[in-house]
């Protein structure tokens, strides 16, 4: 009786142990039967199971929408077409300055030919008989012919300023009278016409040079009063 009792204690322990964890459990042949043991192979808790693979998450495919960065990268800028380069509107050229009017040629005008001496001045009201010469020219010689008349004690008729030629570009001859007189060539100067030269004889010719008076004026004979000799002189 000890030993059935034994045996059957036995039997609970390997079936406990076998629970715990080991690869064999024991297992009784029958209730009654004690003496009997079994041994059945049980799979062991420890065995590795099968390694599972996991699926595959599907990935979005890739869009086939270029990034903006790689559009800009890769997209050359355009070029203009030969169309595009005739169509457009043509920078306009600056408008050509209007041709100036060519220099008109200076006129003469004579005075004196004939029988007459020329146009006689004596004072500020009779130099508006010099129709056609400059304004200028005028005022010039109506001041000059006034201040010889206020200043003249003689009775002359001929006192004043006497005007033979006149050319418009700011040339004149003529002459001074007082109590006595003198031939005269009168320029423009600096903007303003003035006497240049006042003689009784000849023409200076380092005047006339100077000057650049041209010859239907002073004449084509001027004198050198250094070497005491007479040039032909030409000036248009």
């Amino acid at each position: 009786m000890r030993t059935r009792q034994h045996t059957r204690n036995l039997t609970l322990r390997l079936v406990i142990a076998g629970a715990a964890g080991t690869s064999t459990i024991v297992a009784l042949a029958g209730c009654d039967d004690a003496d009997t043991v079994r041994s059945v192979d049980a799979p062991s808790s420890e065995v590795a199971s099968p390694t599972l693979t996991p699926t595959p998450t599907p990935t979005s495919p890739p869009s086939s929408t270029p990034s903006p960065i790689e559009s800009e990268a890769s997209t050359p800028a355009p070029t203009p077409t030969e169309s595009q380069a005739s169509t457009s509107t043509p920078t306009s050229a600056p408008a050509s300055a209007a041709p100036s009017s060519p220099p008109q040629e200076p006129e003469l005008i004579p005075y004196a030919g004939g029988e007459s001496a020329g146009v006689q001045v004596h004072g500020m009201a009779d130099a508006r008989k010099l129709r056609g010469s400059p304004k200028a020219f005028q005022d010039f010689i109506g001041r000059t012919a006034q201040r010889i008349s206020d200043e003249s004690s003689c009775d002359a008729a001929a006192v004043g300023v006497t005007v033979e030629f006149v050319r418009t570009d700011g040339y004149a001859v003529g002459g001074v009278n007082d109590c006595g007189g003198y031939a005269a060539l009168w320029a423009v100067v600096d903007g303003a016409w003035k006497e240049i030269q006042g003689t009784q004889d000849s023409w200076k010719c380092q005047v006339l040079r100077r000057y650049r008076v041209p010859s239907d004026i002073a004449g084509e004979t001027c004198y050198d009063y250094r070497t005491q000799e007479e040039h032909s002189y030409h000036q248009a």
